[in-house]
């Protein structure tokens, strides 16, 4: 996987001066050459000929703010441009693009963009910004260190930080600004990523949200091998919460208190739990394991899908399956916290209308049993309310559900969805093990009703894991497998809002995908784009193993896609709403697997970027 880099050298770092003057002008230095600490790339093999360097000031929202400065086309004919007379000030975001042409007509082949830069008046500096580059049309990963530095890091013995942070006669870092001493043994170590340039901790089936200001929030996830194919989710190397700020392209993490145990301890992340954005900063955290056993297949090397058991309990029923929802503020970095029922995973929710206001509606999942787990037909409605997080089974006819359901999905069917719906679409998350004939139900506030196939359907099964998304007026069903024990089967189908009604459900395959075995897929992503279309990246394929593939969904056809930087399942891929690459979409962690089938984490974060911006 390559990954481009362009080192901004710029007039000065806010770390050179306290306050940067809001007048004057300064000097940009655009170093176009592969960063030695970074697996990078090359940007010859694209032919750009020629690129222009934009800067803005002031706040983004859905458009760019105030352009303070343009450089108009330049030539690309070195590998450092130096470009003098910027306005200067604080919080700049620098944004370029470069063309295969020379005088930068027609669309930009690669653009790159960093916010939060300080261009103060004065003498030029060595403060340093990274830069990603990224293809328009294509997936990019975001800067990870180079494979041979961590080599020679733990080739170069030290007693203190001191040799580890050595330079080179021409002052360059032999190994890594951010290199540091491990003592215990006894030679030099790079911190485990790129943060907060890419993100913090590995993570797999964690969760990402993003707010109305544009920042997207990722938390829990499995984020540690402990033994065997047994995945930690509570870690306290791992924060819960990070974020993604779409603006400056950085990171940083959240602490939440109350999702640390009596010792002070991280006790309650969790991997397969449901999220569900509440407005403002504020996101319900739903259930989930702490610790999970992950396979595929049957064990004899057949395909086959995830496999997921919960560890023996060495305790009370929920240490690992959790019970508790919390309502996360991720400004205030605190946490209302409540319980459910029951302790459950693999549970869908709804933020939904009430006659007191919004409220979750918590549908199936699964709960422990033994060593193992078992879908339940339960479900829940909790209050929101200034009293606090309260939970019970709702007052309606039909609850619960009509099967018992895991892994599934749900869709508003609201002829305009906002926040909150009135009426929820539950679908899937059954096999055909289960009993029953119901592949979906319908919540209206009043009761649940239960769904079967139409005779006309193009396609008649019982999905499990399940992806659905919604478009405008179309409803899309992506993937899953109808047995638990085999690989996807599943076709991509699709009806509109107006067929779900009690006569049957009569869905049609979506185009592209007739006896393309490569559009199967589990455990996948979908992300709605700014431009109606949808995104479907990666999973798991029909023979048991991780995918590239990607696979734009315009309408009701299914085209292919370049593949993404490096396969991954139980990723999540989130459309970025805000900023210079607003447009695109955000993918983070997930599982990939090694050459001899053991599961492993995908490396790092990527964005997809459409043809144009």
């Amino acid at each position: 996987m390559s990954r481009w880099v362009i080192t901004i050298f710029c007039l000065s770092v806010l770390s050179c001066s306290t306050t940067p003057e809001s007048s004057g002008f300064g000097t940009l230095t655009l170093g176009l050459e592969a960063c030695p600490d970074i697996q990078a790339g090359t940007l010859e093999p694209y032919g750009v000929c020629g690129f222009n360097v934009s800067v803005y000031s002031g706040q983004w929202h859905t458009g760019p703010p105030s352009k303070v400065f343009d450089s108009g086309c330049m030539p690309y004919s070195g590998d450092q441009v130096t470009i003098d007379n910027i306005p200067a000030g604080s919080d700049r975001t620098v944004y370029y693009e470069m063309h295969p042409s020379p005088d930068c007509s027609g669309s930009p082949r690669l653009v790159g963009a960093r916010g939060g830069i300080d261009i103060l008046k004065g003498a030029p500096s060595a403060g340093i910004w990274h830069v990603s580059t990224f293809e328009l049309g294509g997936f990019r990963g975001l800067p990870i260190f180079d494979p041979e530095l961590r080599v020679r890091a733990a080739a170069t013995p030290c007693a203190t930080d001191d040799v580890c942070l050595g330079v080179d006669e021409d002052e360059h870092y032999i190994l890594s600004p951010v290199a540091s001493c491990d003592i215990v043994a006894g030679h030099c170590q790079v911190p485990e990523s790129l943060y907060p340039l890419n993100q913090h901790s590995t993570r797999a089936f964690h969760s990402a949200v993003g707010l109305d200001d544009g920042r997207i929030v990722l938390m829990g996830g499995l984020t540690r091998l402990i033994e065997g194919q047994i995945f930690n989710a509570s870690d306290d190397r791992d924060p819960v919460v990070e974020i993604f700020d779409p603006i400056s392209l950085t990171w940083s993490t959240v602490d939440i208190e109350q999702m640390r145990g009596p010792d002070g301890k991280v006790r309650n992340a969790t991997a397969f739990h449901r999220a569900v954005y509440l407005g403002g900063t504020k996101i319900a955290l739903i259930g989930g394991v702490r610790r999970a056993e992950v396979s595929i297949g049957d064990g004899t090397g057949n395909a086959g899908s995830l496999s997921v058991n919960i560890p023996p309990q060495t305790g009370p029923q929920n240490e690992n399956a959790s019970d508790l929802i919390f309502v996360i503020d991720v400004d205030d970095e605190s946490a209302v916290v409540g319980s459910l029922g029951s302790a459950r995973f693999m549970a869908n929710a709804q933020l939904i209308t009430t006659v007191t206001g919004p409220g979750l509606l918590v549908t199936g999942g699964a709960v422990p049993m033994d060593s193992g787990r078992v879908p339940v037909n339960t479900t829940e409605l909790c209050s929101l309310g200034d009293e606090g997080l309260t939970c019970a089974p709702p007052n309606v006819a039909g609850a619960p559900l009509a099967r018992e359901r895991m892994g599934h999905c749900s869709l508003c069917l609201d002829e305009t969805p906002g926040k909150t719906c009135d009426s929820v679409f539950v679908y899937g998350g059954a096999t055909v093990d289960s009993p029953g004939d119901a592949v979906a139900e319908v919540y209206d506030g009043v009761q649940f009703t239960p769904l079967a196939w139409g005779e006309q359907s193009a396609w008649d099964g019982q999905p499990l894991y399940p992806t659905c998304i919604r478009s405008g007026q179309r409803l899309y069903f992506l993937g899953g497998t109808s047995d638990g024990k085999q690989g996807p089967d599943v076709p991509a189908l699709t009806l509109s809002v107006s067929a779900v009604n009690s006569g049957g459900l009569v869905a049609s395959r979506v185009l592209g995908t007739d006896d393309e075995v490569s559009t199967l897929r589990v455990h996948h992503a979908a992300t709605l784009l700014t431009d109606g279309r949808v995104l479907i990246t990666g999973g798991l394929g029909v023979n048991g193993g991780p995918v590239a593939s990607a696979h734009i969904l315009t309408e009701d056809e299914l085209t292919d896609m370049a593949p993404m930087a490096q396969p991954r399942w139980g990723h999540t891929a989130t459309a970025i709403t805000t900023g210079p690459l607003r447009g695109g979409v955000l993918i983070t962690g997930g599982f990939t697997s090694a050459a001899d089938g053991e599961i492993t984490f995908a490396g790092g974060a990527e964005i997809y970027l459409p043809e144009t911006l």
